[in-house]
């Protein structure tokens, strides 16, 4: 029996994601005759939102959400592990840089036209960090795509607050504007337990896939589903610099460059002189972190493609 006759599949879309692409995909699907049929849930709260994602939590039941990264991460975080269902994931972020890493049609129709009649299946790793805020609170969230401390999270925190732009281009105005008034980090970093790298770093970025920031390969050698997690360092550099290598992260070139650390590992703890900003699949909170630990999650995430 294949996956097409098999799942009892629904259709998630978060209206907020992309400044509108999700609502305006909602709105394309009425006059399409691909979801006919096809049980669609719109939710306008968070809780709703949870709430439908943890009844969906079941054995064969494809779970098709129609999102960016940020709407991936929060249905990850909402629903109570393990994960029962199967996801396919439809564009409609700003970035979309796990669609892009999995090779998704970033065109929402022809992906969920694609995903309907899927018939590979793949686990996906899933990590989770353990947060230590500044306010000397912790938690534990998930990511899947990437997570990162420092610039590339002040950027994400301007990003949020942009609301005409996407993809790249919200991603180019925000870094140009972080660079006018960001200060590094100085940090420890201890991988594995048994391997400490320490100093001044202008961000840390961690990859399970190799896209972050709409367009980005920080960390180009990743693989989702590897049991490791990719750690690009780089290191304080002025804003000349950065400008000169910015091409480079966008083909993946830069961790050729002396002034790039780059290494796998299954788990991590990094300790802050000073407090920075976080991101987990581009989402940010405005708070600040002073320690994170990241390790490998016990579950997986089941896809379609």
């Amino acid at each position: 029996m294949t996956p097409k006759q098999s799942l009892e599949r629904h259709l998630l879309i978060n209206p907020y994601a992309g400044n509108g692409k999700g609502k305006s995909f909602a709105g394309l699907l009425s006059s399409s005759p691909v979801v006919k049929g096809l049980p669609v849930v719109v939710p306008s709260t968070l809780e709703y939102s949870q709430k439908i994602a943890n009844e969906l939590n079941r054995d064969r039941v494809h779970l098709l959400v129609a999102g960016g990264d940020g709407t991936f991460n929060t249905i990850l975080n909402q629903v109570y592990p393990p994960y029962r269902f199967t996801v396919s994931f439809l564009p409609c972020g700003s970035g979309n840089d796990l669609i892009r890493f999995l090779g998704i049609s970033r065109n929402p129709i022809d992906a969920l036209h694609a995903s309907l009649n899927g018939s590979s299946e793949m686990l996906l790793d899933l990590w989770e960090a353990k947060i230590g805020w500044e306010d000397g609170s912790v938690t534990r969230q998930k990511f899947i795509n990437t997570a990162g401390i420092g610039f590339d999270a002040y950027v994400g925190t301007l990003k949020q607050q942009k609301r005409f732009l996407t993809g790249l281009a919200v991603y180019t105005v925000s870094l140009l504007q972080a660079l006018i008034k960001y200060d590094p980090i100085n940090f420890e970093l201890e991988s594995n337990g048994n391997e400490t790298i320490s100093g001044e770093a202008m961000f840390i970025t961690s990859g399970n896939g190799a896209s972050s920031g709409g367009g980005f390969k920080l960390t180009p050698k990743a693989q989702i589903n590897d049991g490791l997690v990719d750690v690009c360092i780089v290191s304080y550099l002025s804003r000349f610099k950065v400008l000169r290598i910015f091409p480079k992260a966008i083909t993946g070139t830069h961790i050729g460059i002396k002034e790039v650390k780059y290494l796998q590992t299954d788990r991590y703890k990094i300790k802050l002189s000073k407090p920075s900003y976080i991101h987990l699949d581009g989402e940010t909170t405005g708070k600040k972190v002073s320690e994170v630990e990241l390790y490998l999650s016990p579950h997986k995430l089941k896809i379609l493609l």
